[in-house]
């Protein structure tokens, strides 16, 4: 006796499909999305094309996850204000953040020197906090 292949028809097939996929555990990332989408260009990376709050938008994105977003809403918490004699590049934008709640969206910008831009005027990271943000920013990306 020799052992014949199985045979199943579509609708066992999308049967078979759907007890695999409700059997799975779900991703943990999925679970914990937050609000907090991000756009992005690295940080550090020249380009040839100016990069602008407006342009930055087509550039690549993800939500970040609730921890990731802790992680980056206390990074730039970190943030000095800037004098009078340093500016925010909007030719070199390289991070926009998006913050939705309720009807409301905050928005951020980071310029490749590290200057953040928000509602409330301008602020700068320092080195540390700047690699930092790089770092969560590529890893939540990795994740995804």
């Amino acid at each position: 006796m020799h052992a014949k292949g199985w045979k199943l028809s579509a609708s066992m097939y999308g049967v078979l499909v759907a007890l695999i996929l409700s059997n799975m555990p779900s991703m943990s990332c999925q679970k914990e999305l937050s609000s907090v989408q991000v756009f992005y260009v690295p940080l550090n990376a020249e380009t040839y094309m100016a990069v602008t709050p407006q342009s930055i938008d087509g550039e690549r994105s993800c939500r970040l996850s609730t921890g990731d977003a802790d992680k980056v809403r206390e990074l730039l918490s970190t943030a000095a204000p800037i004098d009078a004699s340093t500016h925010f590049d909007g030719n070199r934008v390289r991070v926009k953040i998006v913050e939705r709640a309720a009807s409301q969206a905050a928005v951020i910008f980071v310029d490749n020197e590290g200057i953040v831009r928000r509602g409330d005027g301008d602020y700068r990271l320092s080195p540390g906090a700047r690699q930092k943000l790089k770092s969560t920013i590529e890893n939540a990306f990795d994740k995804q």
